[in-house]
């Protein structure tokens, strides 16, 4: 079974390893909501030595609550002295001491989750997913993550750790339908019995902040994403930034192919004759 990763650890580690470009914080002091100004405090992130640095202008900063992100603000100016972020919006919720927050310097989180999605996409690893057996059933509905299946074989009593056999089905098809992948076996099997299936599945990961998805590595997907993202930084800065977006694009696109020929399946299959009847 791959790794589990959350969207919002994944958004993190893209900023924290891979751009270097986020601050993860938690708010030190509470307020209401108020119009037109918003107000949040980290005493950790003061630094009175920056006074009059400008820290901070204009980076998105990112609310998070336990269900996900509440919301997204755009910084207008920081407190070096206090630790505080003021933005000229609205705050969609109260803010309570020990808040996380999240503040992106080179993209804003939504379209470094983009960048996430995108990568993922890309992604295909090999896993064994079982089905309970249908009696007399040829035909199975499987998941949409399915791209393909190598092989498929049944335990007889699955339940039994010592004494369930395994044996390989003697032909099964893949097949992608309009309703979606099936997979159609000979003989049936009675429903006593598991249905294995050796397949290759495409991970997708939820639109919530906490959505989860599986992952045979995550510098596979994050290399993926920091190379999208320097592509976007280069197709937006000035000339005399471009050349060294570009080289860090490079540097990730490389990384990026380096362990996909690590990550994805390689396989044989048997090879299948006409379906016995």
């Amino acid at each position: 079974m791959c790794p589990t990763f959350s969207r919002r650890g994944l958004r993190q580690n893209l900023g924290l390893r891979f751009l270097r470009d986020v601050v993860i914080g938690t708010t030190t002091g509470s307020w209401g909501t108020t119009t037109g100004s918003a107000n949040i405090v980290d005493s950790a992130q003061a630094d009175p030595t920056a006074s009059g640095e400008q820290l901070y202008q204009r980076h998105w900063l990112r609310l998070l609550g336990s269900v996900g992100f509440i919301q997204d603000l755009r910084v207008a100016s920081f407190n070096t002295g206090s630790g505080a972020f003021f933005a000229a919006q609205t705050l969609a919720t109260t803010i309570y001491s020990g808040m996380p927050f999240e503040v992106h310097a080179l993209l804003s989180p939504s379209e470094k989750d983009r960048a996430l999605d995108d990568a993922i996409r890309d992604v295909r690893y090999q896993e064994e997913v079982p089905i309970w057996a249908i009696d007399a059933g040829a035909v199975y509905t499987l998941p949409a993550s399915v791209l393909d299946v190598i092989e498929a074989k049944y335990y007889s009593t699955p339940l039994g750790s010592l004494t369930r056999g395994e044996g390989a089905l003697r032909w099964y098809d893949f097949e992608s339908t309009g309703s979606g992948p099936e997979l159609r076996i000979s003989p049936s099997l009675s429903q006593s019995q598991q249905l294995i299936i050796d397949a290759i599945l495409c991970p997708t990961l939820g639109a919530g902040d906490l959505a989860t998805v599986n992952l045979p590595s995550e510098d596979w997907v994050l290399a993926g994403a920091a190379a999208r993202c320097f592509w976007l930084l280069e197709a937006r800065s000035p000339g005399q930034e471009t050349g060294q977006y570009k080289e860090k694009r490079r540097e990730m696109a490389r990384l990026a192919t380096g362990l996909a020929a690590r990550f994805t399946p390689h396989y044989s299959r048997r090879i299948m004759l006409d379906r016995p009847y």
